[in-house]
């Protein structure tokens, strides 16, 4: 009989750089979540783990979703974007906004992960977006006369749920959407330095 390899719900197991959850541990095995798809699941007796963690290429993650480790993550990505060049840091927190507001909806059953859903979600996605980086823009200041706001093209389905994967992959990383994509000249308008410190600092319920 194998020994049996104990995991906790915080732990995280990378199989050829590819974070999975631990989604199940059963008496015959475990089952594993592909963090970035989770449509994606295989099941393991405990003796393939055990042979799986042989391999040089996987590892277990103690801990790895614990608050304070993300917290600790979490503030070393947001100093490092600090450093990053303003129209690069605009990009990148736009395109969070684009993911959060994805990933919100598609846990409500609103929208489902395949192109012809996000098209037919598109309207009410880009209405979402638009409001939340037209409410940082015009936060805070006095007077809205004659003020502009900037609004950004919503890219197509496919690039959505690229980022989406993307940003899920890296365990919700902002600096993982700083990655340049073909399609990124489409987004060549910049916002102003106040909301870019106001889409920084935005705090997601």
């Amino acid at each position: 009989m194998s020994a049996r390899i104990r995991f906790n719900p915080t732990d995280a197991i990378s199989i050829s750089g590819v974070d999975h959850i631990i989604l199940e541990q059963t008496r015959s095995g475990i089952i594993l979540q592909q963090l970035d798809d989770p449509q994606i699941n295989q099941s393991y007796t405990h003796e393939s783990v055990r042979i799986l963690l042989e391999s040089p290429s996987t590892r277990i993650k103690r801990g790895f979703f614990e608050t304070h480790k993300a917290a600790r993550r979490l503030k070393a990505g947001q100093k490092y974007l600090s450093t990053v060049p303003e129209r690069a840091r605009t990009l990148a927190l736009w395109k969070e906004i684009v993911c959060k507001v994805f990933i919100q909806a598609e846990q409500a059953g609103e929208v489902k992960r395949d192109e012809a859903s996000v098209k037919e979600f598109s309207a009410t996605h880009k209405q979402r977006v638009d409001k939340l980086t037209t409410n940082a823009q015009v936060l805070g200041k006095p007077n809205l006369a004659g003020s502009t706001v900037t609004v950004l093209t919503m890219p197509c389905a496919r690039t959505i749920l690229e980022w989406v994967r993307i940003y899920e992959r890296s365990n919700y990383s902002v600096l993982s959407l700083l990655r340049k994509h073909r399609s990124d000249t489409s987004y060549a308008r910049r916002f102003t330095r106040e909301t870019v410190k106001i889409l920084n600092n935005c705090i997601w319920e």
